[in-house]
């Protein structure tokens, strides 16, 4: 099933796969090279790049070149922040098994830091042919209301409710390097050229999705596993 049906049909929040992993940021500890294979969190710096990206390439388009030069900037600075905040996960995009924007698999198996700017946790349609996990997936959600995630996913994991997460991952090494070539464009008035480098930011993003497990361990509930399935979100 494509990512826009199971959004649509989704009944849950990322809050669950958030909740669950921040005992392990809060503990202070940077994850481990197998760890990273999982998704953890979702960088707060790596999402702010590209919704200042995204303005920077209005405004060009609205002639307002001052202000994207300001929107780079800011994209310039969340970017070289993202590089400390251990979200990003260090895996080539073969093991990720991570498809493009035209849903085309990529099989480089060069090790990239990926930042996982957007997420989202869904609930397999499946859900609905037993009472048992319709009943599960209303007590999580209430339980989410209340602000117990980690209640929530343990509700969920014994009435075996199946959760995908869904996530855009962005190559942090190119995008910056889109992002300042953006910013020397801008410099020199190439307009033009800048929007079509932080297009090729934009491009670069690659999408995949995973079955999550939540597993108990020293930090608590957390969600485990590593990304299988690929999918884009516009199919």
């Amino acid at each position: 099933m494509n990512v826009k049906n199971k959004l649509a049909k989704s009944m849950l929040v990322v809050a669950i796969v958030a909740a669950c992993s921040s005992a392990a940021i809060a503990a202070n500890q940077a994850p481990s090279a197998n760890e990273l294979g999982s998704f953890q969190a979702l960088s707060t710096q790596g999402q702010r790049a590209f919704t200042d990206i995204s303005a920077a390439r209005l405004e060009l388009f609205q002639g307002q070149t001052k202000q994207a030069v300001s929107h780079v900037k800011d994209a310039q600075q969340a970017l070289k922040l993202a590089q400390s905040d251990n979200t990003a996960l260090k895996k080539a995009a073969s093991e990720l098994q991570v498809k493009d924007n035209q849903g085309k698999a990529d099989t480089s198996t060069t090790v990239t830091s990926w930042l996982p700017i957007w997420g989202d946790t869904v609930v397999q349609d499946s859900y609905m042919a037993s009472p048992q996990k319709v009943k599960a997936v209303a007590d999580a959600n209430n339980k989410l209301k209340h602000g117990d995630a980690k209640g929530a996913a343990e509700t969920l994991r014994l009435a075996d409710v199946d959760i995908d997460a869904a996530i855009a991952l962005a190559p942090l090494k190119q995008t910056m390097t889109d992002v300042d070539q953006a910013a020397k464009q801008l410099a020199s008035d190439k307009f033009y050229e800048a929007n079509l480098t932080l297009k090729q930011a934009q491009d670069g993003v690659r999408y995949a999705s995973t079955a999550l497990d939540f597993t108990a361990n020293k930090h608590g509930l957390q969600p485990a596993g590593s990304f299988t399935e690929t999918v884009t979100p516009s199919s």
